[in-house]
């Protein structure tokens, strides 16, 4: 080594020495090192890059397993999927995520409505619109895999989903616009043998319901204005394609879903109107006045007013049909396409809904074509009891803070092939400690056999009671069909 390269070399480590000393000093920044989840593994050396390549931590999720050989592969699971990678190959199918989907079971018949213009649709199905970019982005069909399921919602866990056979999307439902994340596969099908416990919840679900109408629906509020699907589509005696949910009833020319409204549904259902009137109250009184018929008109209480401006205007509302009436302390107001119910016991910012019309129009109609084809075989009716009906209860609060509301949710499925049963009601029985019972009625489930009510508050309850729950299916059943589970009440 020469005398100028051996006094380079020791220029070097002095300045490298220097930085070392200058960066353990108090005054430097300190370096922010991200948590690694429990359960997290590292990515194997061999899938390093491909996972960098599609998304890596972000869209895939951390590596969950160690490496293992399956079918001749190499496999690693990270949150969302199953990485392979094949040895003997050379091309693009070297890599693949492993079809993790139809290993699941999930399927649907594909879409019956017609394509509309900038529809995307693979072997029948439709993408949702706002999935494309990513399924795109992902190479298609070569990571994605084939779509299994038509778009679906989850009114559980609030968000939109599409099956593929290797990967699932999803946006919850106050997401931005286009932003779409993936389901948990890889976790939910390593179960027990990943230590890694993911924190969006997934587990497969027979839904099989076209929702024609959802990104119009999505602009509009979401599920959370509408409530959930209770009908599958279908063409009225008017000719319009028309699908009931919770809290109204879109409706468009047969061919022509993008030209969407809602139809009148507290005329149809014959909601009590009066004749329009003069102007008597004003914006300082808490009232908007609606002019309907020259000078004529009704007054509409602020709350309501902004309800309207923030979910579609009044092109979607329809005009008042009456003033404010009030029953057992909730202030009603029916406008042609729906009616608002304000309830003052609900927290602020929460007090304006819905009323729940749908359901009402689906028990006096109930035309064939609006029955679920996932309700029941078609050739066998099915005989309720606790033998051939799944039901599953839940509470959105395993502690509860005293005075604070619960929201009880519940899942009816056909016990042979985990099919939803739609059109089910069910009573809730709350029974307090001292032996007083408050009791609740959840509301038809829908088309992917769930149904939710919520309970605004309980009485005094002292700190640290278990608080047992009972709810039953209202179907004919020579025994009662019923599910039992319990919260508790807790006050840090």
């Amino acid at each position: 080594m020469t005398r100028k390269l051996v006094r380079w070399t020791m220029t070097l480590l002095a300045l490298l020495l220097a930085a070392l000393i200058v960066g353990c000093t108090p005054e430097s920044p300190a370096i922010s090192i991200q948590p690694t989840p429990e359960g997290a593994q590292q990515v194997d050396s061999d899938f390093r890059e491909f996972y960098r390549a599609l998304g890596g931590v972000d869209l895939l999720g951390p590596a969950i397993s160690a490496p293992y050989t399956q079918d001749g592969r190499k496999c690693q699971y990270t949150e969302n999927v199953l990485m392979c990678l094949d040895p003997y190959l050379t091309d693009a199918s070297r890599f693949s995520f492993y079809p993790l989907g139809r290993k699941f079971g999930i399927t649907d018949t594909p879409d019956a409505q017609p394509a509309q213009s900038g529809d995307r649709v693979v072997d029948g199905y439709k993408i949702y619109p706002e999935f494309v970019r990513l399924y795109d982005s992902l190479n298609g069909a070569l990571y994605v895999g084939r779509p299994l399921t038509k778009v679906r919602t989850n009114a559980a866990e609030r968000r939109i989903e599409q099956y593929f056979e290797n990967v699932a999307f999803y946006r919850r439902y106050d997401d931005p616009s286009g932003e779409v994340h993936l389901l948990p596969y890889g976790a939910y099908d390593c179960g027990l043998d990943c230590r890694y416990q993911s924190p969006t919840s997934f587990i497969p679900q027979q839904m099989d319901v076209e929702q024609p109408f959802l990104p119009l629906i999505m602009r509009l509020g979401g599920p959370d204005f509408f409530g959930q699907v209770l009908s599958e589509p279908f063409v009225n005696a008017d000719g319009l394609l028309i699908q009931i949910y919770e809290n109204a009833v879109p409706c468009a020319p047969q061919d022509q879903p993008q030209a969407f409204r809602l139809c009148p549904l507290a005329r149809w259902l014959n909601m009590p109107s009066v004749p329009a009137g003069p102007k008597v109250y004003a914006e300082k009184d808490g009232v908007y006045f609606y002019p309907v018929q020259g000078d004529q008109g009704y007054h509409v209480p602020i709350d309501f007013d902004k309800f309207i401006a923030l979910h579609g205007s009044k092109e979607i509302s329809g005009q008042p049909i009456a003033e404010v009436m009030a029953a057992d302390g909730v202030y009603r107001q029916c406008f042609e396409n729906y009616c608002l119910d304000y309830d003052p016991t609900r927290a602020a910012g929460q007090n304006v809904r819905m009323a729940p019309l749908g359901a009402l129009y689906l028990k006096q109609v109930r035309p064939e074509a609006a029955v679920p084809v996932v309700e029941t075989a078609p050739s066998v009716p099915l005989v309720y009891s606790a033998e051939t009906v799944e039901m599953r209860i839940s509470e959105a609060n395993p502690t509860l803070a005293a005075n604070q509301p619960q929201r009880f949710e519940l899942v009816v499925l056909n016990r042979a092939d985990q099919r939803p049963l739609a059109n089910i009601e069910a009573s809730l029985d709350i029974v307090l400690p001292d032996g007083a019972i408050v009791s609740a009625h959840f509301p038809p489930t829908g088309t992917d056999g769930r149904s939710m009510v919520e309970v605004q508050s309980l009485p005094a309850i002292a700190n640290g009671s278990i608080v047992p729950y009972l709810v039953c299916l209202n179907v004919p059943a020579e025994k009662a069909i019923c599910a039992a589970e319990n919260f508790l009440i807790w006050n840090p």
